[in-house]
């Protein structure tokens, strides 16, 4: 048992809801846990308390509707209170705000390059020891644009808990499986894959496309008409991950992400990513035409099409690339690897704790659009894409 035993891991997200920063922040939790830690699991409350209770975490939450100040006192006196080795942020505003305050070394994780997220990755930076970023586009972004220290701003790409062998499937002489989960937006390249889909209909492929995620109905219905592909909208992360493990290919032709999760998840089963190039941490994590294929963002249909075409009429290049996919994530992208790397960071704090202030600090409000459940307005929405953070109350702890 580690002789400090705590560690406090916060989301913006309830641990039953959100998407990529959510599964980071469990995963990460996970982590930690299974190297001898306690952890203080910081976010907004979840409806389901099953994960939490499952793997004995200690929850503390921050409610975006409830009084932003009052709830940071709270956090404060908790954290002085349990003394963690550290504190790591993920896009929780509570916790950022706190920076200043807080007796510990701690970190804040970007997970975007911009909006909100990107701005309170950074916000109270000085009082930060770190400032993790998760793809070298986003430390690039954070340093030039943002005044990051580079020698406090490293690359820590993000992991996953590595699958059991007995949780692979092998490729079968089947139709070719092809997945992707993503939204409907231009961020997530969802203009691109509906022409690949459009593709698909003219073609003569035998594949089954499944499309995961959130899109208009008017999408849904124009995907649902061809033949070979399916609209499936949002499913719970277990339903997804049982798709994955069943899948062959997995398609991601976003414009900007972070390191996103949902292709380190394909790739612990295997399953042969066809990327693309856009800012993110994607063309890091696959070599084209080994372990996967990163194709070009303003070509990215035709591109992405010539490649399953490749692997569909090519069933043996298909499974060697998927033990290579499947090899890369086990040297590369263990959530071990990662709570290695953010724990030798807690060892090493550059930030002089006895410097720190005593008095007040800003609060800022929940910055995210609709916190809440509640339905986001105007002037929210133009603000998270601003990248704007509105105070909304002093935290006086003299």
């Amino acid at each position: 048992m580690p002789e400090n035993r705590y560690v406090a891991i916060s989301s913006s997200a309830p641990p039953d809801a959100g998407s990529g920063i959510s599964t980071y922040a469990k995963e990460l939790a996970i982590g930690f846990i299974e190297k001898g830690y306690k952890v203080l699991f910081i976010s907004p409350p979840p409806r389901d308390q099953g994960w939490l209770k499952e793997n004995g975490l200690e929850h503390f939450p921050t409610e975006p509707l409830a009084d932003q100040v009052e709830i940071a006192r709270n956090l404060l006196s908790k954290i002085r209170a349990i003394q963690p080795k550290g504190v790591i942020n993920n896009d929780n505003p509570v916790v950022q705000a706190l920076m200043p305050l807080i007796p510990c070394p701690s970190i804040s994780v970007g997970h975007l390059n911009t909006y909100s997220i990107a701005s309170l990755a950074v916000w109270n930076y000085p009082w930060c020891d770190y400032i993790v970023a998760i793809s070298s586009d986003m430390k690039d972004n954070f340093v030039k644009n943002r005044g990051i220290d580079v020698a406090r701003c490293p690359v820590i790409h993000n992991g996953l808990k590595i699958p059991n062998d007995e949780e692979l499937v092998t490729t079968s002489n089947r139709k070719l499986k092809v997945i992707c989960a993503t939204e409907y937006s231009r961020r997530k390249g969802g203009d691109q894959i509906l022409k690949l889909c459009e593709m698909f209909a003219k073609s003569e492929l035998l594949i089954d496309f499944r499309w995961y995620g959130h899109m208009p109905k008017k999408v849904a219905r124009r995907i649902c008409s061809i033949e070979t592909v399916n609209a499936m909208g949002r499913v719970p992360r277990h339903e997804l991950i049982s798709e994955l493990r069943n899948s062959d290919v997995f398609l991601m032709a976003s414009r900007m992400e972070g390191c996103p999760m949902s292709l380190l998840e394909a790739m612990s089963f295997g399953i042969v990513p066809i990327t693309s190039d856009g800012i993110g941490a994607m063309r890091w994590l696959v070599t084209n035409g080994v372990d996967g294929f990163v194709c070009n963002i303003n070509d990215w249909p035709r591109q992405a099409f010539r490649c399953i075409e490749a692997l569909e009429k090519n069933r043996s290049m298909l499974r060697d690339m998927a033990e290579l996919t499947r090899k890369r994530f086990l040297c590369e992208s263990s959530i071990e690897r990662v709570v290695d790397d953010l724990s030798r960071l807690l060892e090493n704090p550059t930030v002089s704790r006895s410097s720190k202030p005593t008095g007040c600090v800003d609060i800022i409000n929940w910055h995210r659009p609709g916190g809440g459940g509640v339905t986001p307005s105007l002037l929210e929405k133009i603000y998270w894409r601003l990248g704007r953070l509105i105070k909304v109350g002093r935290l006086d702890v003299s």
